[in-house]
């Protein structure tokens, strides 16, 4: 599994590394400052495609809503359909009532609570290696 966390915060994304590491060691994690620079990687293909992307809201100049349409129109014209699954990881509560249009979007999956807990992330993870059919046993022992 492939994860890209965007977040300006060092520390916010270290610790989102180390949560999704500890539950599945197996996991390669891209972590980048700017949605720019993922946007760069991923349509210059630097990267291979994440299955999950874990932005914060406000990331230098541009939002989780640029992510997000970008994502979407990248997404459907090369028919990615089952990677680049965005997650916006915010403190802010009220930001999906802010953006009920997101429904719309494939390419969004939901909302986090930031910081981000192991017990939010363990049913993405746990459905990505379900799908895959490769839960480990000391990931299916101790997440299912």
């Amino acid at each position: 599994m492939i994860v890209a966390i965007i977040d300006t915060c060092d520390l916010t994304r270290y610790l989102h590394y180390t949560i999704i590491k500890s539950i599945d060691s197996n996991s390669h994690v891209y972590k980048y400052k700017s949605i720019e620079q993922f946007l760069d990687d991923m349509i210059n293909p630097k990267i291979k495609l994440p299955d999950y992307i874990l932005t914060a809201y406000n990331v230098c100049s541009l939002n989780a809503m640029n992510l997000i349409n970008s994502v979407e129109e990248f997404r459907l014209k090369n028919k990615y359909l089952d990677k680049l699954n965005t997650y916006i990881v915010s403190s802010n509560i009220d930001i999906p009532s802010l953006h009920k249009d997101l429904e719309s979007k494939k390419s969004f999956k939901g909302y986090l609570i930031k910081p981000m807990r192991e017990d939010q992330i363990i049913p993405i993870l746990n459905q990505w290696h379900l799908k895959h059919n490769s839960i480990k046993s000391n990931f299916e022992t101790k997440y299912n």
